[in-house]
């Protein structure tokens, strides 16, 4: 096995192709994975329109929410608890950060990392070549921090946690504790919006209520833990919506409103 497939951006607006990209040989302590799962997310579609501020240079493999089976390893690694990983092992990653700078060490901001590197934006046809997770096969640099995942987890929600989940975790350690009188209001139902939702429950609001669109998104809302959803596509005024949620909260409005 020299070769996998893997679905390959080569012109923007354009039909992915399905395309033989090279395995490559991996760097000291660097990770083969099959990959078992991989969700997509808005910035996908963006990077498939045209080119983010970011940048990119065609041919790239999309995606960037991977999890999936160890492969190889060349050498030994860890997982970010200490435990040895496995051929075999189900793991999700993190992207490249050096870990000492700054931003990584100080500030607890490892996405303006100057050395970052994260995956579906980097050329295919250049060395490791599979840095995203559309593809059969993904290369794990060496200083990525590894997480296995736990039998319970499918391997999809795992792979939405590598990007949608992590984010919104990131913004609720931000926000601080939710206190157990407190209603938040989430604005947005798409995969952020619900993962929040799901947190907001999960950390002891009293009331969680979301608002977005469309009606099939509002649905899985509320089944992620709302107590009452407001269709964007159905209230059009913004008075009325703010109404409904004095409506929903004894005329007090929220305390914590979470823009996603």
């Amino acid at each position: 096995m020299n070769d996998c497939r893997a679905a390959v951006i080569t012109a923007h607006n354009q039909p992915l192709e399905i395309q033989r990209v090279p395995i490559p040989d991996l760097e000291p302590g660097a990770v083969l994975v099959r990959i078992a799962a991989s969700t997509l997310c808005g910035t996908d579609v963006h990077r498939w329109h045209g080119p983010l501020p970011d940048g990119d240079s065609l041919p790239v493999i999309t995606g960037h929410e991977p999890c999936g089976y160890v492969e190889e390893i060349n050498g030994e690694r860890s997982d970010i608890l200490g435990n040895p990983v496995k051929r075999g092992d189900r793991i999700v990653w993190s992207y490249v950060a050096c870990g000492s700078c700054y931003y990584c060490s100080v500030a607890l901001q490892p996405c303006i990392c100057p050395g970052r590197a994260s995956w579906g934006h980097n050329r295919s046809d250049q060395f490791p070549y599979l840095l995203g997770s559309c593809a059969e096969y993904m290369y794990v640099p060496p200083p990525c921090l590894i997480i296995k995942v736990p039998e319970e987890v499918s391997s999809a929600s795992a792979a939405a946690s590598a990007c949608a989940y992590r984010t919104v975790m990131h913004g609720f350690d931000r926000l601080g504790a939710i206190k157990s009188h407190e209603t938040v209001v989430i604005q947005g139902s798409g995969p952020l919006g619900n993962f929040a939702t799901a947190v907001a429950r999960d950390h002891g609001a009293r009331k969680v209520l979301a608002i977005g669109a469309p009606a099939a998104r509002l649905e899985v809302t509320k089944r992620m833990g709302a107590d009452a959803v407001l269709n964007l596509e159905e209230v059009t005024d913004p008075k009325e919506r703010r109404t409904w949620v004095r409506d929903h909260t004894d005329g007090r409005g929220a305390d914590v409103v979470i823009q996603v």
